[in-house]
């Protein structure tokens, strides 16, 4: 939802207004916790630490990676009312993101994460602007610098980065990716905790 050249934005995409406020309200009323995004920091209201980290944990997902994702983060009142918001993240979902996208009028993309689901944590995931996703970034820089997409390579592992994977000329997957970004990527390197991206750039002579 952002794009950067060095310390100059070349495309925003930003949710705000009562467009954020009919998220944030439908994410109350069905008990979905949520975090909203900007580009420099993350707003959350009064529940998250004392239930989604709880149940993160349930789900088996790291404390180390819990803080690295979402350590730097603000308790709000009322996030509704938070400007520059790149993107929403949602927790203890009972829904999947077709049910989210559909209740919402189709106004959004929203994509599980890949982390983990257990019966304490049922779903989890992120939400953007329909038609924002990494593809449409990496069209925007292309776009902004004149480049061509036989000079792109794309390198994911979860659902959100499936588009990008499709779009780009050359796509990896990361060892611990899904099976679906297995899928579609031209090959698989290893997994992020085991020199992935390295891994790559070496097989693709980058390095």
């Amino acid at each position: 939802a952002c794009v950067t050249i060095g310390e100059k934005v070349i495309y925003e995409s930003l949710i705000e207004g009562e467009t954020l406020k009919t998220v944030v309200e439908y994410f109350r009323r069905e008990g979905i916790r949520f975090m909203v995004q900007s580009k420099d920091h993350a707003f959350c209201e009064k529940d998250f630490e004392g239930i989604v980290i709880p149940a993160m944990l349930a789900a088996g997902v790291s404390k180390e990676l819990i803080y690295q994702a979402y350590g730097r983060h603000t308790v709000v009142e009322d996030a509704s009312v938070i400007t520059g918001v790149e993107k929403l993240s949602y927790f203890c979902s009972p829904y999947p993101p077709s049910k989210i996208s559909e209740d919402l009028s189709g106004t959004f993309y929203v994509v599980d994460f890949s982390i983990g689901i257990s019966e304490e944590f049922s779903s989890f995931g992120e939400l953007n602007n329909a038609g924002v996703t990494k593809a449409t970034a990496i069209g925007n820089y292309l776009s902004h610098i004149g480049g061509s997409i036989e000079d792109t390579i794309a390198i994911g592992d979860s659902g959100n980065d499936l588009e990008m994977i499709n779009f780009a000329h050359i796509s990896v997957a990361m060892g611990n990716a899904t099976d679906a970004i297995k899928a579609a990527a031209d090959f698989t390197t290893t997994a992020v905790d085991d020199d992935g991206i390295y891994n790559a750039f070496v097989r693709l002579g980058l390095i």
